[in-house]
């Protein structure tokens, strides 16, 4: 099939397909890979097929789709090696074909080649929609993880994190133990300290900040400074120092994680200007999870807290030591917002949650653990406010996408994002001005 022809079928088939198409900007770099057995174009560095065992490749591809299935969807065609493959099965009724880099399709149509997929009837080609996530039976072309576009990135990203989802549940498992054993530990602390659920509603109607610790956390504590006579602050632990560096007190610190290192985030500083603006916070709450370290939570001067994760690894402590629950998809952060939302707060504006690593730094200046980050071209890619590639890792692309997804489902809370630097989310608009 000629270029002309393979267009002429986008644009007749699906028209705007063929605008995203037309309109992309046309990669750095396009080369065709030497030696390989079929045409094989390689897209500013990454290649769209294998060079020697493309069939090979398409089927294991293809493979994910169970036998059987009457329909399926590919997340990019690459060189339309898996859709044939999938085609090629007569029970298949149905497919369909999600862009996420139009301009390498574009390169790809533009050379004469076996595109008649583009013609058969049981094919749909589109673009990612809004809320787009990978379901029922489906697969993807590997390149586009690297190639997607701005508008495939929050799509990418929820495949991305489909793909590692067995990874990380054989992870988090293997930590289970760990942690029913810590709660155990907890249990009778748990019984005799406060329960997160006397702040639920204690803040009704206040505009709530959420600090978190990321790099842009440094460039927002003025504006924190100038607004804290007006605002509730809820800062997760290791945002503690660089507020109090700042001379912000918070109203509530939130502690999550397992690791014996919150000690330090949570303990009396050394530094006598901190030390003595940390024993200022004696009134301050600390609301902590079960499975935080002991010696973490003995470390901290003021009133605690418990709350119990909405998850169901915290139903057993729950049900000996009722508390109120939180939730959280696994970091603190999530924890900070949720709890700012059931104090009863009208809108949230968050600081400090960048999900990335701004100016190649892993948390704002003073954190405790603060560190240059390495962010070679391998690393995975969101984008931040600007719309510029922003390094981040897995873990916390998922994070980002959660706390979007908490966002989404709660519209009668208004949660705005300060920060530019950081991570871009779909469903929490960047602010300026205190809303």
């Amino acid at each position: 099939m000629t270029a002309a022809e393979s267009m002429a079928l986008v644009q007749t088939r699906f028209p705007e397909v063929a605008r995203a198409l037309a309109g992309a900007a046309p990669p750095a770099r396009v080369e065709l890979v030497a030696g390989a057995l079929v045409p094989t174009l390689r897209i500013d560095g990454v290649q769209l097929a294998g060079a020697f065992e493309p069939r090979a490749e398409a089927e294991l591809q293809a493979a994910r789709v169970p036998a059987g299935s009457g329909s399926a969807t590919v997340y990019d065609p690459a060189q339309g090696a898996v859709v044939r493959a999938l085609l090629a099965r007569a029970e298949l009724q149905q497919l369909t074909v999600v862009v996420l880099a139009p301009a390498a399709l574009r390169e790809v149509l533009q050379r004469p080649g076996d595109h008649d997929w583009l013609a058969d009837a049981r094919v749909t080609v589109r673009l990612p929609l809004a809320g787009d996530r990978p379901q029922g039976a489906w697969t993807v072309s590997p390149a586009a993880l690297r190639l997607a576009d701005a508008r495939a990135e929050p799509l990418r990203d929820q495949i991305v994190l489909a793909l590692s989802a067995r990874y990380q549940a054989e992870r988090f498992a293997e930590q289970d133990a760990e942690l029913a054993a810590r709660m155990a530990g907890n249990l009778a602390r748990a019984r005799l300290d406060g329960d997160v659920a006397s702040l639920f509603g204690r803040y009704a109607g206040a505009h709530a900040v959420v600090a978190g610790a990321g790099p842009s956390l440094s460039d927002e504590v003025a504006w924190l400074r100038a607004q804290r006579s007006h605002v509730v602050v809820i800062a997760v632990n290791s945002a503690l120092r660089p507020l109090l560096a700042a001379g912000v007190s918070p109203d509530v610190v939130v502690a999550l994680d397992s690791a014996a290192t919150l000690q330090e985030h949570l303990a009396c500083p050394e530094a006598p200007e901190l030390a003595e603006r940390y024993r200022g916070l004696t009134s301050v709450p600390l609301v902590y999870a079960c499975a935080v370290h002991p010696d973490a939570i003995g470390a901290w001067a003021g009133p605690r807290l418990v709350m119990h994760l909405a998850h169901p690894r915290y139903d057993a402590i729950a049900a000996q030591a009722p508390k109120g629950r939180v939730w959280s998809a696994g970091t603190v952060l999530h924890a900070a917002v949720d709890l700012a939302a059931q104090s009863g707060a009208a809108a949230i504006t968050l600081i400090g949650a960048d999900f990335g690593y701004p100016a190649h730094r892993s948390h704002a200046d003073g954190a405790v653990g603060a560190q240059a980050v390495d962010t070679p071209s391998a690393r995975m890619q969101t984008r931040d406010g600007y719309g510029q590639p922003l390094a981040t890792d897995i873990n916390l692309l998922g994070y980002l996408r959660d706390l979007d997804d908490w966002a989404q489902r709660h519209p009668g809370v208004r949660v705005y994002k300060r920060g530019r630097a950081g991570a871009a989310m779909v469903h929490v608009p960047f602010t300026e001005e205190q809303p």
